[in-house]
């Protein structure tokens, strides 16, 4: 996979700069420290995949947030982080559809099927193999609810 990802937050940062947006550029900035954080960490340079998945934890992080401020009451705070998610889902891969990802849970539960595994076992197994295949596309939550509703 090449690396084009860390390119594009740098040019991103550079360009909040210029246009002295300093919300966008807090976001990001906290992103571009995370994925060097990573890279200091395990002494690596770090792909596309790599880098998407730190995205795809600051976007849980931000949704469980908004959430959680939402609940409190908070709807200054929980619009900030709504903002800050609006930022990080820019750099994600464009979502995939429900077909698409009602396609994947079918291929991943025959595969697993197919192994001989089914209930809490094959949850884990099938999850895995979601993971991948959806990478960055799909709310990972959501998936999880969908397979376990089908394999109840």
């Amino acid at each position: 996979m090449s690396n084009t990802l860390k390119p594009r937050l740098a040019e991103a940062v550079k360009n909040a700069m210029r246009a002295k947006d300093t919300a966008r550029l807090g976001t990001l900035r906290f992103l571009l420290a995370a994925v060097k954080q990573k890279e200091v960490d395990e002494r690596l340079e770090l792909d596309d995949a790599a880098v998407t998945a730190i995205i795809e934890k600051q976007v849980k992080q931000r949704r469980e947030s908004i959430a959680a401020f939402e609940q409190a009451g908070r709807a200054e705070t929980a619009a900030q982080e709504q903002a800050e998610l609006a930022v990080l889902q820019e750099f994600l891969p464009q979502a995939a559809s429900a077909e698409e990802v009602d396609a994947a849970i079918q291929a991943a539960m025959a595969e697993i099927a197919a192994q001989g595994l089914s209930g809490g076992p094959a949850m884990g197994k099938i999850m895995g193999l979601l993971k991948t295949r959806l990478a960055g596309r799909a709310d990972m939550a959501a998936v999880s609810a969908q397979v376990k509703a089908r394999l109840a």
